[in-house]
């Protein structure tokens, strides 16, 4: 597990690149490994987090309301394909 700082700079939080490399990593294992499922399942978490900070960076403005909406987005789309990929893995027994 990894650990998140909840610190801002002037251009917005610095947890962010942390968990976009925790799970960047996660899935670049999972396509690498013969039990991709395990993780999937962590980048899935991570993914969690890091919706749970950007909505929380956005409650206290540190970022403002069209850059949070873009972002949702790009968490909605990448939560779609990783739940997917883990449904694939979870059919073939990975």
């Amino acid at each position: 597990s990894r650990k998140v700082s909840l610190e801002f700079s002037a251009s917005g939080p610095i947890w962010a690149d942390d968990v976009q490399l925790g799970v960047m990593a996660d899935l670049i294992e999972a396509r690498y490994s013969r039990r991709k499922l395990k993780s999937l399942q962590q980048a899935n978490r991570q993914l969690a987090v890091a919706r749970h900070l950007w909505r929380l960076s956005f409650e206290l403005k540190t970022i403002n309301e069209r850059r949070y909406h873009y972002g949702a987005k790009l968490f909605v789309a990448l939560g779609l394909q990783i739940g997917g990929w883990i449904k694939q893995s979870e059919g073939s027994n990975q």
